[in-house]
């Protein structure tokens, strides 16, 4: 009945603007619920490690680019040097009225939301608003609530939202037939969010056939102001760039990780070039697949992504922030021609890598928003004692559904976009 308005007449509702707003407007209502209901749970009672940056962050928003402050926190510098401008606004201005607890996350929020918006924009190119039914509306709330993406934003009010808005850019470019520009979104991502944005454009590279040099010149100009940047910054302030440490590694669904639970102690953290090598040797099998036998340039951005993801050391659900707008544009196509187990397979993926990080965080051990944790052990119930059960399930799920999903991706149909 509630979708009988929606599928039966309302002009508005067969417009972009009008899909775009309700969408929206659902998104940002779920996700107010969600927050809401947090604060109620926890007192506003941190349980996320992150916090001590985006403090750092919004009390220095040029720290990353000045040095200033960095002292307090010099582990900070492995962010982008623009991370801390974008999270103090909003973030930083909200605090002083909402505390950081919610500034931090209602910030992403807007940040993840938007995204969603240009997302699902870039949803209705495929099938006008007026040709919508049912079936459209099921497909179209299910992906403004995939879990993943409200876990990122909403109950964690992590920075790697903010990647989302600079992915759904380069969404929009590259539907628009401007793959060299959509590559140039996945460059700035070197300054605005995580160094792994250049997945992006590797994504972008092995798909579009007429456009190969193009996005190369692109990405390769942006990445050598990046490193001149990191150079100027080194000698003006004597912040040097920070290598690239991994996270311990029980803390990411890795088949690291995961030979390690099951054989024993094997000292992965040691053989990081190891784990380096084997993950640019699968990237460049898939791109090397991708290049042969093109597909949409939604699907080869989600392999690589998925690549990354499944072979790599120290990946977090939050890490899925990346390619949001394409997994959610490549799940839409995959809705339409009734793809099923596709559509699944990028809906869920983040939730079940979310799964692993809970039964992961639940567990006692030291941390810094070990009083936060507490809330939800003492919610959770007897439930703790199987922590460690649940998080090898979740574990092997994550493993199992990444690995088909590169699979769905890579033989998706075959277009490609020409510039």
């Amino acid at each position: 009945m509630l979708l009988l308005p929606l599928t039966c007449g309302s002009r508005i509702w067969q417009s972009r603007t009008g899909v775009v707003l309700l969408l929206v407007t659902l998104a940002l209502v779920v996700r107010l619920g969600l927050l809401t209901g947090l604060c109620l749970v926890t007192g506003q009672t941190e349980f996320a490690d992150d916090f001590r940056y985006y403090r750092f962050f919004m009390d220095h928003p040029l720290g990353l680019i000045t040095g200033e402050g960095l002292q307090e926190i010099p582990e900070a510098v492995i962010y982008s040097p623009l991370v801390p401008l974008q999270v103090w606004f909003p973030g930083g201005w909200l605090r002083l009225w909402t505390g950081e607890f919610v500034a931090q996350r209602f910030s992403m929020m807007l940040y993840e939301v938007a995204a969603l918006g240009i997302t699902v924009w870039t949803m209705t190119l495929i099938c006008g608003p007026n040709k919508w039914g049912t079936k459209h509306w099921i497909g179209a709330i299910l992906l403004v609530l995939v879990p993943g993406s409200i876990a990122a934003s909403t109950l964690w009010g992590q920075e790697d939202s903010i990647s989302a808005l600079w992915t759904s850019f380069a969404l929009v470019a590259l539907i628009r037939g401007r793959p060299s520009l959509s590559a140039l979104f996945g460059g700035i991502g070197l300054y605005t969010h995580k160094l792994f944005a250049l997945l992006l454009s590797l994504g972008i590279w092995s798909s579009c056939v007429g456009a190969r040099w193009k996005i190369v010149l692109t990405t390769g100009a942006v990445t050598a102001s990046f490193t001149t940047f990191l150079l100027l910054r080194w000698n003006l302030t004597g912040v040097s760039p920070a290598s690239y440490e991994y996270n311990a590694i029980y803390n990411s669904p890795s088949p690291w990780a995961l030979i390690e639970r099951l054989t024993g102690p094997f000292g992965f953290q040691r053989l990081q070039y190891v784990v380096l090598g084997c993950t640019l040797l699968i990237l460049g099998l898939v791109a090397r697949r991708l290049l042969y036998k093109p597909v949409t340039p939604d699907a080869a951005v989600v392999a690589v992504h998925t690549t990354f993801f499944v072979t790599f050391l120290g990946v977090q659900p939050e890490h899925h922030q990346w390619c949001m707008p394409f997994m959610v544009y490549f799940a839409w196509r995959c809705w339409l021609r009734n793809d099923w187990l596709s559509f699944l397979l990028a809906w869920s993926y983040s939730a079940w890598a979310y799964g692993y990080k809970i039964a992961y965080g639940l567990q006692a051990r030291a941390s810094a928003s070990e009083d936060g944790k507490i809330v939800f052990r003492q919610w959770t119930g007897g439930l703790s004692d199987f922590l460690p059960e649940l998080q090898l399930v979740f574990h092997v799920m994550v493993l199992l559904i990444g690995i088909f999903l590169i699979w769905r991706s890579i033989h998706s149909s075959l277009t490609q976009v020409q510039e």
